[in-house]
C-alpha cells in the first residue's frame, strides 16, 4: 500500500501483517512504499496494490487483464515494441487477418502529440486574450495622454514660442507615452513572476512536480510589446500636440 493510506489506516503503528478489508474481503498487508508523490492526476501515495489473479477472482469476476503498461528501454523503441505487442495481442485473442483489433495500443508519443496539441491550443488562445489586452491598454494610454494635452495646451503653445519646434514636441509626448507603458510592463512583469512563484510552491506543496522556470525571453518581449504600444498610441495625442499653433497655444484658458 501507498504510504499515505499506511499513515490514515495505521497511523505511527507498522502496516506489515495487519488486515485491511475490501469489498467485503480481507487482505493482509506485506509491505507498503516510500512516499512518491503525485504523478500525472495520481496520487501515487493513495494507491493499494494486490495480486493480479486475486483481483481479476476474486473481486473483479473476470479472467483477463484490463490494462497493461510497458516501459520501454530507449524513446527509439516505442513504435516498434508497439507494433510487437499488438502483432502478440492479435495472436493470442486468436484474431484473424481481416479482423480488427479488439484492442488498444497507446504510446506516450500520441499521448504527447495530443497534449501538444492541447498546449497549441491554450497559447493561441492566450495570445489572442493578450492581443485584446494591448488594445484596450493602449486606448486607455491614449486617452490619457490626449487628456494631457489638452491641460498643457499653454505649456506647448510657451514651448514654441520659445524655439520648440514640432518634432520636439512629438518627442516628448511618445516619450511621456512610452515611459507610462514601460512602467505598467515593471509592474506587470513583478506581478506576474510572483503568480508563477506562488503558483509553483502551490504545485510542489501539493505533490506535484513543479519547476519554476521565468524566461528572461518572455520578459524582454514583454518590454518590447510595451514599449511598442506606447509608440502606437502615442502618437496620434503627440501629433495634436505638435499641430497646435503656438499664439492660439498662449491664448488658451
Amino acid at each position: 500500500m501507498g504510504s499515505q493510506i499506511a499513515e490514515e489506516l495505521f497511523k505511527d503503528q507498522s502496516p506489515l501483517g495487519q488486515r485491511i478489508k475490501i469489498n467485503k474481503e480481507f487482505f493482509e498487508v506485506i509491505g507498503f512504499m516510500k512516499p512518491r508523490g503525485t504523478v500525472g492526476f495520481q496520487n501515487r501515495d493513495k494507491l493499494v496494490f494486490i495480486p493480479a489473479k486475486t483481483a481479476q477472482k476474486i473481486m473483479l469476476g473476470i479472467n483477463h487483464v484490463n490494462l497493461i503498461r510497458v516501459k520501454i528501454n530507449s524513446p527509439e523503441n516505442i513504435d516498434a515494441a508497439a507494433e510487437d505487442i499488438r502483432l502478440l495481442l492479435r495472436d493470442r485473442h486468436d484474431l484473424k487477418e481481416s479482423t480488427i483489433d479488439d484492442f488498444s495500443v497507446r504510446n506516450t508519443k500520441d499521448a504527447i502529440k495530443t497534449l501538444n496539441s492541447i498546449t497549441d491550443a491554450l497559447k493561441f488562445f492566450l495570445a489572442a486574450i493578450a492581443g485584446i489586452s494591448l488594445i484596450v491598454g493602449g486606448v486607455g494610454v491614449m486617452n490619457i495622454m490626449l487628456a494631457s494635452v489638452n491641460q498643457r495646451i499653454r505649456e506647448i503653445g510657451l514651448r514654441k514660442a520659445v524655439g520648440a519646434k514640432k518634432i520636439d514636441i512629438m518627442i516628448q509626448f511618445l516619450a511621456e507615452s512610452v515611459i507610462l507603458t514601460l512602467l505598467a510592463g515593471v509592474i506587470g512583469v513583478i506581478i506576474g513572476c510572483l503568480i508563477s512563484i506562488l503558483i509553483a510552491l502551490i504545485a510542489n506543496y501539493l505533490g506535484y512536480k513543479w519547476s519554476l522556470i521565468i524566461s528572461p525571453l518572455s520578459i524582454f518581449i514583454g518590454f518590447l510589446l510595451a514599449f511598442f504600444v506606447g509608440i502606437i498610441f502615442g502618437l496620434y495625442p503627440a501629433q495634436k500636440a505638435a499641430k497646435l499653433n503656438s499664439i492660439e497655444a498662449l491664448r488658451y484658458e
